[in-house]
């Protein structure tokens, strides 16, 4: 059921990809990425931080913004995850081999244009198979990242992709850029296609995937009984 549409006063969607909840001193936002650069030629691209709206808002005003750019030049991105705890937000590349985590802050310092932090490359995640690459065909791609998500208890990560959920556990020793280079539990879609948006459900218990499409179909995978 549609609970309601809000807009964002001054935000330009570009190519809005991902979006994160996530707490600050008691108040609840969400991050909203417009990351998406399909053929990589954008200088800087945009996160938009703005206070939870009710369903009922027509619109929401930009709590503040981070404008950003890579340090090794524009590329296609959507998935981001929000560290609140680490005060940092991370966003992973979709069509480099391997993807690659940045790191940002969640609050700079100034208005000026960030540039990313390279974190690491993730080779935890499946690679592309010979075939996959001569595959001109977008469905074909299923190493591709297409969302990311962070249990609100930081004990665990969610990253799509085209072919499955890689679900990765976190101890409390642990920083996120080392919980997502360890082993992933791999959770098909089966015939579930397309699929490139993920978020953990309100308890926790659950991963929610959906589609970018009109009537979207929701899919929910159990997690309670996951041991990696």
């Amino acid at each position: 059921a549609k609970l309601g549409l809000v807009h964002i006063a001054g935000a330009q969607n570009r190519d809005f990809e991902d979006i994160a909840s996530f707490t600050l001193a008691g108040i609840a936002y969400l991050a909203v990425g417009d990351i998406g650069d399909n053929g990589a030629k954008h200088k800087n691209v945009t996160i938009y931080i703005v206070q939870e709206p009710d369903s009922s808002d027509a619109e929401v005003d930009i709590a503040w913004r981070i404008d950003y750019t890579y340090p090794d030049g524009p590329l296609d991105a959507e998935s981001l995850a929000v560290d609140a705890a680490g005060e940092h937000i991370y966003v992973l590349s979709k069509r480099t081999i391997p993807a690659v985590l940045y790191q940002l802050p969640l609050v700079p310092s100034s208005d000026e244009v960030v540039i990313a932090t390279r974190i690491a490359a993730i080779d935890s995640l499946p690679q592309p198979s010979r075939r996959e690459l001569r595959d001109a065909a977008g469905s074909g791609w299923g190493w591709q990242p297409t969302g990311m998500d962070f249990a609100a208890d930081g004990s665990s990560a969610l990253i799509l992709t085209y072919a499955g959920v890689n679900y990765y556990s976190r101890n409390a020793e642990q920083s996120w850029p080392e919980a997502l280079q360890g082993q992933a539990m791999q959770l098909k879609l089966g015939k579930y296609e397309n699929a490139e948006s993920i978020t953990y459900s309100s308890d926790g218990t659950a991963a929610i995937v959906t589609v970018e499409k009109k009537h979207a179909p929701v899919l929910r995978i159990d997690l309670s009984k996951i041991e990696l």
